[in-house]
């Protein structure tokens, strides 16, 4: 992470994902794979913005909104196990959404644990290097751990009624 532009690359992304028995392991790659396109879509990218007088959406259209292609997104690195489930025909799982979560906690986590040093914390999606450029330049002093009161500190001293 560039702490003067905002700008990152996530340098490695790593999902194991149990699909019980792959029947056909193209079709399961390339779902999984669409999964995770959305997931960076949304972690990194996709945001619906709102004219703040009229409340209507100012980028509804593809030329305003924009989607993640394959040229946009990190390498993954997508291991596979197979645990047959003892529900489904074939013991095979649903793959087609799997992906969609795991980014957005990902790449969340791992710029807040870059952050840290710097004081800040993001925590809203999309993580875009405008919110981490905003969040740096807007940063205050370190922040300060929060104390638990002492029954001195409280009114009464802490005497409860």
């Amino acid at each position: 992470m560039d702490p003067q532009t905002g700008e990152f690359d996530v340098e490695r992304f790593v999902l194991v994902h149990d699909g019980g028995t792959v029947v056909n392991p193209t079709i399961v790659e390339g779902q999984v794979r669409g999964g995770l396109a959305q997931g960076f879509g949304a972690a990194l990218s996709e945001e619906l913005r709102y004219d703040a007088d009229t409340g209507q959406l100012v980028n509804g259209s593809m030329v305003d909104y924009f989607v993640p292609t394959a040229a946009d997104l990190p390498q993954v690195e997508l291991l596979h196990t197979e645990v047959p489930s003892p529900v489904t025909p074939f013991g095979v799982r649903g793959v087609g959404e799997v992906g969609t979560i795991p980014p957005g906690a990902a790449v969340a986590n791992a710029v807040c644990d870059a952050l840290a040093d710097h004081g800040v914390e993001l925590t809203a999606l999309p993580i875009t290097p405008e919110a981490i450029w905003s969040a740096l330049a807007g940063r205050t002093a370190a922040r300060e751990p929060e104390l638990t009161p002492t029954p001195a500190d409280l009114p009464d001293g802490g005497v409860e009624y």
